[in-house]
């Protein structure tokens, strides 16, 4: 085996590395590591990424097994296009407002444990849609909406007592963003996504 051989083989296998750490400025990295001039810099943009996604919000969505299966396992008809999309109740205005494009939602049911997770695409209004299926009491359709990637299967799920463990909330049972342990989610969901 040659020396550009070897070369090629440690690249690939950087490439695959890198690519399984899934930060935001992945391909900057591999770009940066396939140019020798600029290695001596990647110590510099690693940090970056670690900061970077370590700020990734996550969300956590507990559901019926009905709701799931209207928007979640099933795509839902909106604005002429198919989509796989959530939304927020009236009172969790606040927590829609401080959603990011990129968030990473993680959907369960009592039970079961937290079983889907997709990305944030799009934050919708949904005051005016007729055919949203989740309305509050009052009847009015649960408005903050955020359209997903296509959710993927966690095996095995995330249980409430993980989610107890390495996070700041005590209650798992209703919509929030986790601020405290969000990393340790993210890597769990990364392990179970694989």
């Amino acid at each position: 085996m040659t020396t550009d051989d070897i070369k090629t083989n440690i690249n690939e296998f950087v490439e695959i590395f890198l690519n399984k750490l899934n930060f935001p400025n992945t391909q900057e990295i591999i770009d940066a590591w396939k140019n020798e001039e600029n290695q001596n810099g990647l110590q510099k943009m690693f940090k970056k990424s670690k900061k970077s996604s370590e700020g990734k919000q996550v969300h956590l969505c507990p559901a019926t097994e009905d709701n799931l299966d209207h928007s979640i396992y099933n795509k839902f008809r909106f604005r002429n296009r198919e989509e796989y999309m959530w939304a927020y109740n009236e009172s969790y205005r606040s927590k829609w407002d401080k959603m990011k494009i990129g968030s990473t939602c993680i959907f369960g049911l009592t039970g079961l444990g937290f079983h889907m997770v997709a990305d944030v695409v799009e934050k919708v209004d949904l005051e005016e849609i007729e055919n949203w299926p989740f309305r509050s009491r009052s009847g009015r359709p649960w408005r903050w909406g955020f359209i997903l990637t296509q959710p993927i299967r966690l095996q095995p799920p995330i249980s409430a007592d993980e989610i107890r463990e390495y996070t700041d909330k005590s209650a798992w049972q209703t919509q929030n963003v986790i601020k405290t342990g969000g990393d340790t989610i993210l890597r769990l969901i990364e392990e179970r996504t694989h």
